[in-house]
């Protein structure tokens, strides 16, 4: 074993580079844990058709007097992108649930996932935190 190599028959870097994942992985999910979404509860749904102003409202399903967000006509697009866009933004709560619950149950930290899985669920994990931290 030259010393470069573990006992693990890894190099040296990518054994510190998977410890140091492995590490951030960890306080993530503990972070997961203990944190609270401060986003408008879901399910959100589009309230159709575009309003007398050319907007679409994004409204929560319990109180649908109120909006989360509006999609207007400004800009580039047309009304096909902007509907498009409306759906995304409504799907949001559902995904970011998905995305937290999928590297909840899978965990980062299973043998038996490859590099690539584990990239994945790391995407994952990043892109929950993205969308419910401020």
């Amino acid at each position: 074993m030259d010393d470069k190599q573990t006992s693990h028959g890894m190099c040296a870097d990518c054994e510190k580079e998977q410890n140091a994942v492995i590490d951030a992985i960890e306080k993530r999910e503990k972070n997961m844990k203990t944190k609270k979404e401060t986003h408008t509860p879901g399910p959100w749904t589009v309230a159709p058709p575009f309003d007398d102003r050319g907007a679409l409202n994004i409204r929560t399903v319990d109180s649908p007097q109120w909006y989360i967000a509006r999609i207007t006509l400004s800009g580039g697009g047309g009304p096909a992108q902007h509907e498009a866009n409306a759906r995304l933004i409504a799907a949001a709560p559902r995904m970011a649930k998905a995305l937290y619950r999928i590297a909840e149950v899978f965990g980062i930290n299973d043998a038996n996932l490859n590099d690539d899985q584990k990239e994945a669920l790391r995407e994952a994990a990043e892109a929950h935190d993205q969308a419910v931290r401020p």
